[in-house]
């Protein structure tokens, strides 16, 4: 218990300590444009408007000179100047007796006061299955993190000095990631390592904090001041579809990018819609540039997903500026100013965002996630898997969408511009339509569309609900949330508690490890792809090579020993290894066969495995997708001549499909298989005496296949790429 309380409390502090850095940014702005523009009283809004600043500042710094600390410390100093300025200047009229600003306009827009409590208890709720395990990378399956760690570390140091270390196909994509993949949340990481002194890498539950704490104050004053609906209502309506397990789902498998866009639109919606400002253009284009900072900032965060939400996200913000009394032409005068500032301030990071656009839209749509039904938009879905057949679940959106066009008929709203209500659910219901019918609905990539529409546009849907009630009706269904919130919360945390990937101190330690660092190079091969990519990170010595899968291709091994996990590897058997710890070992990269056969049905015969190969089971070991390759020494009996390579195995091919399996061996091709074979799954390779001495009694097998099929490609649920399922590998002299 005190452990964890620890390591919970290690993981707020950098949170805290970037939020009151947030902050004293978002007050020296706000310091800078007092008696312009009036802010509604939010820590969360304050802090987002400094965050999405110091966030832009940077990658100007980074794409101007290679260095995105360089406005850290300067900005903190202006702002503490322009505070005590404004200070003076409203103490100086105070004392003449000369209408002032009022002083809420600096201290309450960032002093915490007790609304800040409920965004704050539900960050920390919404935290507490991660915060358990410190500082330290996390997830519940995927493994994007690692990507802007290291884009946080070629940001920090430098692109020469990554690529000098991580000299494979690991450090060229990280490379080519860190030039134009979400600047943003890249330069919020590096903010975040400055301020706590500790590696980026380490810093995923510091950042979630963070972002989501900045989204659910916005969101909160949202409910509050545009809704009007007290504090703790707001706080229940806006965790209902926050604790779903759809957004939670791309919380808990560490994707920044959603969280932070997400975030910082909250921020910018809130900073149009509830800010106070007279009729001028001077005062309009103050309040549009303060916005289009924080529009800028969300751009950066996750182009692709703002881009593909935006016919929904542009319909919402109209339909909240429509809110009465405030003057809607006034409102949308000043969205229009900030859409155009928020292109202009994108400018700079035009190509980034280009290449980020092509990239991801050019490629294929991503795995399968089954669409969630309506009840997910309050949290009432207990799983990502827990739905209807498909034809069930779009039966009944439709049902949901008659409902409310029904309703928005008979019962247009006295405060609310009735062809906004309209036009938000058309245009929500359009957008759906455009990404389902495209990607297909149980597409990953429609799931990330959902969780941002149930994440931005329920809470202000809820919301509104709940403000048309009066008397009884609304008491009632504020009474009614609360259980609902409580289910919601458990089936969000339910999902959350089943973290299964967690990076342990024994990997984070070796950073310090004396060992390593007196090493040149070391191959990194643990066996799972999260564990891979920080491991690259964590290392301490010179050179550094994935010969396993990442989201990168794995590469050939180097001169250096390999890292593996002592569970994993028989590590005493050979006199080289050296034991780090309890968990990890050093052994020798390039291993001599047991005997004549080796049987890929242990996990001992992983020893020889390097590439993008699966899990071993009992028949054998499937390669997957880019390179596979089979790696030994020569034992000295076989040296000097020629040798027989006898292959079992088979190439997974479903009916009435054909398949070609390429053989490399030291990067010369030595056979062709087609599949189905007519003679068998064994067969043997003459391998001559030249190809085995060119790399010095180094023998490299190389399994190539072109497009390996995948078994969901054909109805299973197996998702997995299969090339070349190999059972068996042996050697014998030619006379």
């Amino acid at each position: 218990m005190t452990s964890t309380l620890l390591n919970a409390l290690e993981t707020l502090l950098p949170a805290v300590l970037t939020l009151l850095y947030a902050a004293l940014i978002g007050l020296g702005v706000q310091a800078a444009v007092a008696g312009h523009v009036r802010f509604p009283r939010s820590l969360g809004i304050t802090a987002g408007i400094g965050l999405s600043l110091t966030a832009l500042l940077m990658v100007y710094s980074y794409r101007l000179f290679e260095n995105p600390t360089l406005p850290i410390v300067p900005l903190a100093v202006l702002a503490v100047v322009t505070i005590a300025a404004r200070l003076y200047v409203e103490s100086s009229k105070k004392r003449s007796g000369i209408s002032a600003v009022p002083p809420r306009t600096l201290r309450g827009a960032v002093l915490p006061g007790y609304r800040e409590i409920f965004p704050a208890v539900l960050t920390i709720i919404i935290m507490i299955p991660a915060t358990k395990y410190g500082l330290t990378a996390w997830t519940t399956g995927v493994a994007d993190f690692p990507n802007y760690a290291a884009s946080a570390d070629i940001w920090t140091n430098s692109s020469a000095a990554f690529a000098s270390k991580h000299p494979d196909a690991f450090g060229a994509l990280q490379l080519d990631r860190a030039s134009h993949e979400k600047p943003m949340v890249t330069a919020v990481l590096v903010l975040i390592s400055k301020l706590s002194f500790h590696p980026p890498y380490r810093l995923l539950s510091p950042l979630f904090a963070v972002l989501i704490f900045i989204s659910l104050s916005s969101f909160h004053s949202l409910v509050r001041v545009i809704f009007r609906i007290h504090d703790l209502p707001a706080a229940l309506i806006i965790s209902l579809p926050t604790f779903s397990v759809i957004p939670l789902s791309r919380i808990y498998d560490a994707q920044p990018g959603q969280v932070a866009a997400i975030a910082l639109l909250a921020c910018l919606l809130a900073i149009l819609a509830t800010s106070a400002y007279r009729n001028s253009l001077g005062e309009k284009l103050v309040l549009s540039s303060v916005a289009a900072v924080a529009g800028a900032a969300a751009l950066g965060s996750n182009l692709t997903l703002v881009a593909g939400s935006s016919v929904m996200l542009g319909a919402a913000f109209l339909w909240v500026l429509s809110k009465k009394p405030f003057p809607f032409r006034k409102r949308l005068e000043s969205a229009i100013f900030c859409a155009g500032l928020t292109v202009l301030l994108s400018i700079p990071m035009y190509n980034m965002y280009y290449t980020s656009f092509m990239l991801q839209t050019s490629g294929l749509p991503g795995f399968d996630i089954p669409f969630a039904g309506p009840l997910a938009m309050i949290g009432q879905q207990m799983s990502l898997g827990d739905v209807a057949p498909e034809k069930q679940v779009l039966l009944s959106w439709c049902v949901v969408i008659a409902t409310a066009l029904v309703v928005l008929w008979a019962y247009p709203s006295r405060r609310f511009r009735f062809p906004f209500d309209l036009l938000f659910l058309i245009a929500t219901t359009a957008n759906a339509l455009l990404i389902g019918l495209k990607l297909g609905w149980s597409n990953y990539a429609t799931h990330k569309w959902l969780a941002m529409f149930i994440a931005f546009a329920v809470p202000l849907l809820i919301a509104y609900g709940t403000s048309v009630l009066r008397g009884k009706s609304r008491i009632g269904l504020i009474m009614l949330m609360f259980p609902f919130a409580v289910l919601s919360a458990s089936f969000g945390l339910q999902y959350g508690f089943g973290i299964q990937y967690v990076i342990g101190d024994d990997l984070l330690s070796l950073r310090e490890d004396q060992v390593l660092s007196s090493q040149d190079s070391i191959n990194i091969r643990l066996g799972d792809l999260r564990e891979n990519s920080i491991a690259a990170l964590v290392m301490p010595t010179r050179t550094v090579i994935v010969t396993e899968r990442t989201y990168a291709a794995a590469s050939v091994p180097g001169e250096g020993l390999s890292l593996v996990r002592r569970d994993r590897a028989d590590a005493e058997k050979y006199p080289e290894s050296i034991l780090l710890n309890e968990s990890y070992a050093l052994i020798p990269t390039f291993l001599p066969l047991d005997g004549d056969l080796v049987a890929f049905t242990t996990q001992g015969s992983r020893h020889f495995l390097f590439g993008g190969w699966h899990d071993t089971e009992g028949w054998g070991t499937w390669s997957g997708r880019g390179s596979n390759y089979v790696i030994f020494m020569l034992p000295e009996a076989y040296r000097g001549g020629d040798i027989m390579l006898t292959v079992t195995g088979i190439a997974y091919v479903p009916q009435s499909m054909s398949q070609i399996v390429e053989i490399f061996i030291n990067d010369e091709l030595v056979a062709t298989r087609q599949y189905p074979a007519s003679d068998g799954n064994t067969f043997e390779i003459r391998v001559p005496e030249r190809i085995l001495e060119s790399r010095d009694g180094r023998v490299m097998v190389d399994f190539r296949v072109a497009q390996p099929y995948s078994p969901s490609q054909f109805g299973s649920a197996d998702g997995r790429a299969l090339g070349f399922g190999l059972s068996q590998l042996g050697i014998s002299p030619i006379q």
